[in-house]
């Protein structure tokens, strides 16, 4: 069996000037592949966002990572024969597709190979287009892992389950059934990056993070059972719930503790507290560990499986900020829109609650859904300031994105809510906290949804710094320790005074 040369590369990023600001992470998902394949192959890790790292601006975008020109001597000096490249979300599928173009002239013989969660909703256009020859869908360990082994032994690659593949103009695909054990699969490959290139960068999770110092991602589980419209979690990652064992976590934990000096975390989980006997084991776990611990949960749990019991040892246990996702101030339009299934009347008691025991919590809401109103949208930015005025939560109003493959998509398509000629950019620019609208519907146009979100910015700016006022040692902390507070800040006022002078001038507000 022979050892193939595998180079796994996390493409550069571009930010617009809607997105919050840069931020480099721990490739925590080429890490976990790499720890599958690294027996099977000679194995290159390429992290273009800490490797001969810069910032161009080309195209309308900052683009922060490795220069293209290096990214292709890199791989025209190693010649790998399969090149695996990581493409994690769609408004950066197109420096994933530039790194393939530019491996395609520099080593003409490798086979190019995407995974992600772009990838996996997008398979057969990529194939189609000819930017790649094999995409990785959904679970990438084990799929990446055979497709390596059989390349290896010089095995047929065209039935490798869970990787899509196209012949004669015909996309190939067997899906593989997700792994319900995930205590399966070890620890990602810590040992195969140097953990200083992320600790020493600053923008280590930049606009993501409360946090100041070492600090690392962590997932527990994987999947989500909900039907929620907008949300594409589950065509990446099932729809079966599935976790690590409280065992493992802690293992997990100590390693990153007591081997590499961190403790703090970021729960990426996308439904950390769903299982909820196991949640509450693994915060006594910590609590009995003495684990001293600081984290947060960035993607948002649930909280209507919270109870004050359980939030209670949340606090215990070292949680410094609880993301909870609301989504809509009515609950007919949780209901019958956005299909989330749950209650907001115990949604906001769940809220009202981390204030009690002091438990800092920042909130997610939506707008722009259709089948909204303009009164249903102003319902969700009057709630959202008003938990931030009563409850101190702080809350993050973004406009409904149609991504690839979810329901709210296949709607907007079906009656022409959006355009369908829009570049993978623009759905990707979209999503971010200063995203323009996509989607216009007989209740609503793009204007209407720019105009509330202006008035909501407005009202915003007031809350945020009446809140700092309530708050001055933990606003001081974050002035001093997040520099792209005053970015963000800055941005809300220079947006208040052009919508002022919009206004004044008998205009409607340009687009946010």
């Amino acid at each position: 069996m022979n050892m193939p040369k595998v180079m796994l590369i996390n493409p550069p990023q571009g930010y617009s000037p809607q997105s919050a600001s840069f931020n480099t992470y721990f490739p925590l998902g080429i890490l976990s592949i790499a720890a599958m394949i690294r027996e099977d192959c000679e194995l290159h890790i390429l992290d273009c966002l800490v490797t001969d790292f810069s910032m161009e601006h080309r195209d309308g975008m900052d683009v922060f990572g490795t220069p293209m020109p290096v990214i292709e001597e890199r791989i025209a000096a190693l010649q790998p024969d399969i090149l695996g490249i990581s493409m994690p979300f769609t408004a950066q599928a197109e420096y994933a597709e530039e790194v393939a173009a530019r491996a395609r002239k520099a080593a003409p013989n490798a086979l190019v190979v995407f995974g992600g969660p772009h990838a996996t909703i997008r398979y057969e256009d990529l194939l189609r287009s000819g930017k790649c020859d094999y995409v990785v869908v959904g679970e990438g360990e084990e799929s990446f892992q055979e497709f390596v082994r059989r390349y290896g032994a010089g095995q047929s690659l065209n039935s490798v389950e869970g990787v899509a593949s196209i012949h004669d103009g015909l996309v190939m695909f067997k899906p593989r059934e997700y792994r319900k054990q995930l205590d399966d699969f070890p620890f990602p490959a810590y040992d195969l990056i140097n953990f200083s290139d992320y600790l020493n960068s600053p923008y280590l999770y930049l606009s993501r993070s409360n946090f100041k110092g070492p600090q690392i991602s962590i997932f527990t589980s994987r999947g989500c059972p909900y039907k929620c419209v907008f949300c594409s979690v589950a065509l990446h990652m099932g729809k079966k719930y599935r976790w690590h064992s409280v065992d493992y976590v802690i293992e997990h934990l100590k390693l990153l503790k007591e081997k590499y000096g961190i403790s703090q975390f970021h729960f990426e989980d996308d439904n950390l507290s769903l299982h909820k006997r196991r949640f509450e084991q693994m915060l006594d776990a910590i609590i009995e560990n003495r684990m001293h611990i600081r984290w947060d949960t960035p993607n948002g749990v649930r909280g209507d499986t919270l109870n004050m019991r359980i939030l209670k040892k949340i606090k215990k246990s070292g949680c410094k900020q609880l993301n909870i996702a609301v989504e809509s101030g009515k609950q007919e339009t949780l209901d019958n829109i956005i299909k989330k299934d749950t209650s907001l009347e115990y949604l906001i008691e769940v809220i009202h609650n981390c204030k009690k025991i002091r438990l800092r919590t920042a909130l997610s809401f939506v707008i722009g859904f259709p089948g909204e109103t303009l009164e249903d949208m102003r319902a969700t930015t009057s709630l959202a300031l008003k938990l931030l005025r009563e409850a101190d939560a702080i809350p993050s109003v973004l406009i409904a994105t149609p991504l690839y493959g979810t329901e709210l998509y296949e709607d907007a398509i079906e009656h022409g809510y959006m355009d369908e000629n829009l570049r993978d950019r623009d759905m990707g620019m979209a999503t971010q906290s200063y995203g323009a609208p996509l989607l216009a519907t007989e209740d609503f146009s793009k204007e209407d949804i720019s105009r509330i979100m202006a008035e909501y910015n407005k009202e915003y700016s007031k809350e945020i710094l009446r809140y700092y006022l309530r708050h001055p040692f933990y606003a001081a902390w974050r002035i001093v320790n997040r520099p792209d507070l005053l970015k963000r800040l800055y941005r809300m006022l220079v947006r208040r005074v052009s919508v002022g002078e919009s206004r004044w001038q008998g205009n409607k507000p340009a687009e946010s």
